[in-house]
């Protein structure tokens, strides 16, 4: 008769070990070369992976590479990258200045729509996505936040409708 803490031990679900691979950007890709300051972005709902490097947004799934980029961020200065994990919103694109360049995607790149930014301050931007300040997780509220600083200020503008609005 097994004893009740070799029962739940039995029970417990077996964790698999995390396998890494390595899957280069193909010389062929726009901007695979020019990634001085790339961003990642998971969305854990697909496991589609999208990299910002340059002006191309590209997508790594299953293994494959392909080119999603926005016609909406055709230009920016320094790109920049965001996906909420839970949600599957992605914002990509880049800095132009005080306002950016940025379009939403929630379909890993299928379709995008623009998402204009604008601080006032001109360089180093900042995004991210998850829940809204002061919410619970159970509230399940999303706020997407965008910043940047240079030389000596910072501003910061929020989303609550995944960037269609700042």
């Amino acid at each position: 008769q097994p004893s009740s803490a070799s029962a739940r031990a039995a029970a417990r679900p077996i964790i698999p070990v995390p396998q890494f691979a390595t899957y280069p950007v193909p010389d062929t890709m726009p901007d695979a070369n020019f990634a001085g300051e790339p961003s990642v972005g998971v969305d854990w709902r697909t496991g589609a992976v999208l990299y910002q490097a340059g002006f191309a947004t590209l997508k790594l799934s299953q293994g494959t590479w392909s080119d999603v980029s926005s016609v909406y961020t055709g230009f920016n200065i320094d790109p920049i990258l965001a996906t909420d994990s839970t949600s599957g919103v992605t914002l990509a694109g880049g800095d132009d200045g005080s306002c950016s360049v940025l379009a939403e995607t929630s379909d890993d790149g299928k379709t995008w729509q623009p998402s204009l930014p604008c601080t006032g301050t001109p360089d180093h931007p900042t995004v991210g996505i998850g829940p809204a300040v002061g919410t619970s997780r159970q509230d399940n509220k999303r706020m997407a936040y965008y910043c940047q600083q240079y030389p000596v200020a910072e501003e910061c503008s929020a989303s609550s409708d995944d960037g269609a609005t700042w």
